[in-house]
């Protein structure tokens, strides 16, 4: 997402980031280090910022999400992209995000911000991240490392999912339209809802025949098995309940792989693709950056 908003040229950058934080930022984004338990600091930092774009890890505590809002509000930040990344969960009658336990407290968040008054969301729907979970075998079902797969009932529900690059290009691009317009596109026409864009309209048997060709191998390579999708998720949800984390990662995936339309982002609106100017993509070099990841990890 960095990348892609300095490839643009039109953003001054600035990371907030935790006073006794290690990562490193690329060149030309301006660190500003913060304590997140003081609203004095977390406003102070955020003075004078046109958009704030929330990423934060899954293992955050809930109430910072808040202290971030809280602090944006008093800093008088127009605009927040809150951390969702992933399926617009007003879609529908909501249950696929009860299900997988999302649903909730995002939209209670955007509820949150609506409440401040003076900012306003723009939340991403990209669908599940591409090359990230596939190079998790419990997510899409397939282990590129052990040549193993498990399809979900029949591994042909159609999902939409994107790359990291693609994320980072539906940002820039989001980011560089005018806030208002008489004539095309412009980002009050997303205010308080949810840009949708995505990489591929897909499946597990059209990732798995990718892998494929990506390690040069053939059917008889892997071993294939099949799982109620139902099944899984309810298997996801006792491993959870017996304090295994990994058992979110198995019901979230197979919850969206229901055959009802929960991963398929057009059910509620075209994507905005076409608008923003998103390039197609060739699954295959997708497959070999997930492939990649997996050599990585595997490393350490």
């Amino acid at each position: 997402m960095v990348q892609s908003l300095m490839a643009d040229g039109k953003h001054n950058l600035f990371a907030v980031s935790r006073h006794d934080s290690t990562n490193k930022m690329p060149e030309g984004v301006t660190v500003k280090r913060v304590d997140y338990a003081s609203h004095e600091s977390l406003t102070s930092a955020l003075e004078g910022m046109d958009i704030l774009i929330v990423t934060l890890s899954a293992t955050t505590p809930p109430e910072t999400s808040y202290k971030i809002i809280d602090a944006a509000s008093a800093a008088n930040v127009p605009w927040i992209i809150p951390n969702e990344w992933g399926f617009d969960v007003s879609r529908g009658d909501g249950s696929a995000g009860r299900d997988v336990f999302l649903g909730p407290p995002q939209l209670k968040i955007r509820e949150y911000i609506k409440a401040k008054g003076n900012i306003s969301f723009v939340s991403v729907a990209c669908g599940f991240w591409y090359e990230w979970s596939l190079a998790i075998p419990i997510a899409y079902g397939i282990d590129l490392d052990n040549k193993k797969a498990t399809l979900y009932d029949e591994g042909t529900t159609m999902i939409h999912t994107s790359t990291w690059p693609q994320v980072g290009r539906m940002v820039s691009k989001l980011l560089s339209l005018p806030i208002k317009s008489d004539n095309g596109p412009c980002l009050d026409e997303y205010r308080n809802s949810s840009v949708y864009g995505a990489s591929f309209f897909t499946c597990q048997k059209d990732m798995l025949e990718s892998a494929m060709r990506v390690t040069n191998t053939k059917p008889e390579d892997w071993n294939v098995t099949h799982e109620p999708s139902n099944e899984r998720y309810a298997a996801g949800m006792k491993q959870l309940q017996s304090g295994d984390r990994m058992g979110f990662g198995k019901l979230l995936y197979a919850r969206m792989l229901y055959n009802d339309g929960s991963g398929n982002l057009e059910t509620a609106k075209p994507l905005d693709n076409e608008v923003l100017g998103l390039p197609k993509e060739d699954m295959d070099k997708a497959t070999e950056a997930a492939l990649a990841r997996v050599k990585e990890l595997k490393a350490h």
